[in-house]
């Protein structure tokens, strides 16, 4: 049963009668890697119609008795008949009310994590904390050299220094009492023991490649030399200062980008890397889209589908058996059939198969 808690204070819980605890239109709205949003409609014979203070309430979100979703108020709006729509933003928007002061050092990637949130939970108050938790994606070189002269937010900074520069996830985890934040690798993300199978729970299935962010050959540059000209990949890659993605070019031609890595000062380093950026190009790009029943509502004998969670997914008309990771959820607390997940596709093999469909039609 889901339950909505304004600070301390419970204002809703699923199946409510009673018209002090009533909040409609309720959409819970999580994605990975960014903040995500919670929406409501709060009627004025609610308890709490006044609690509800922009920038300062904090809102959590319980599934029975583990929190799943924390954030706070951001806008609210008063409505034709005094009802108040109220727009809650996620936790990792609380990184943005923190800067990074210029640095520079030789970090990994869970030495930079763990530098960003102290840096961060120095700075703001308790309820806006949080804290270091597991890391399992690495950097090819274990340790680069990364720093800004800038004073960007830390949310800004941590997602380009870290997922835009090396993938992995960003998942947010109550523990019990904190919340942690888990930077994981695919190969590390959990497994949930409930599928989603055509015969079962799959309800509609959309299958889409975003084209507008594709490139299919990437000439990477690193650092520049004293007369102003940027490190190729050339003298390691056969006098050739491009690598390209085959997959993506049987199915869109040659899309070419560049990418700069202004810390990278030797070519075999520039080359590992440039490697590692265009493969995302084409996994990152196929996604799916699946409305489906979380067996969860129907027996709390299957577990709970949370977002990062790696899942199988199931349709012999679709050619799928596989697993995907859990990149966004759509949930309607009033209504759970409504939910919908996005499904991110990491699997360079579905990816292949994916392309000989498309060049089919």
């Amino acid at each position: 049963m889901y339950s909505i808690y304004a600070d301390l204070d419970l204002v809703w819980f699923q199946g409510v009668d009673e018209e002090e605890y009533f909040l409609t239109d309720i959409q819970l709205s999580e994605e990975i890697n960014v903040a995500g949003s919670l929406e409501f409609t709060v009627p004025m014979t609610n308890k709490y119609y006044n609690d509800f203070v922009r920038l300062k309430t904090t809102i959590t979100v319980r599934l029975d008795t583990v929190q799943i979703w924390r954030g706070r108020v951001l806008q609210t709006r008063q409505i034709y008949n005094n009802s108040l729509k109220v727009y809650c933003e996620g936790q990792l928007s609380f990184l943005s009310d923190s800067i990074v002061r210029p640095y520079y050092g030789s970090y990994s990637p869970a030495e930079l994590l763990r530098k960003y949130l102290n840096d961060h939970n120095s700075a703001v108050p308790e309820s806006r904390k949080i804290f270091y938790g597991n890391v399992t994606v690495t950097d090819p070189f274990e340790r680069s050299n990364i720093g800004t002269a800038q004073y960007p937010t830390t949310f800004k900074e941590m997602n380009e220094k870290l997922p835009d520069r090396l993938g992995g996830y960003l998942i947010p985890r109550w523990t019990g009492f904190r919340w942690e934040l888990d930077y994981l690798d695919f190969s590390d993300l959990p497994i949930s023991e409930q599928s989603i199978d055509f015969d079962t729970n799959l309800i509609d299935f959309e299958r889409f490649i975003d084209t507008e962010s594709v490139y299919t050959r990437l000439i990477p540059l690193g650092a520049k030399d004293a007369d102003g000209y940027y490190l190729t990949i050339k003298s390691v890659n056969n006098d050739i200062d491009y690598i390209d993605n085959q997959t993506g070019i049987d199915l869109y031609g040659v899309i070419t980008k560049t990418n700069v890595w202004e810390d990278v000062t030797i070519a075999s380093n520039l080359l590992t890397k440039g490697r590692s950026f265009l493969q995302k190009s084409i996994t990152d790009a196929v996604t799916i889209d699946i409305k489906a029943v979380d067996m969860y509502y129907i027996s709390n004998e299957y577990p709970h589908i949370n977002l990062g969670d790696k899942v199988l997914v199931k349709s012999t008309i679709h050619d799928i058996n596989d697993y995907f990771v859990c990149s966004g959820i759509k949930r309607d607390l009033e209504n759970p059939s409504n939910d919908s997940f996005t499904f991110g596709t990491p699997s360079k093999t579905i990816v292949d198969r994916f392309v000989k469909n498309y060049t089919k039609v």
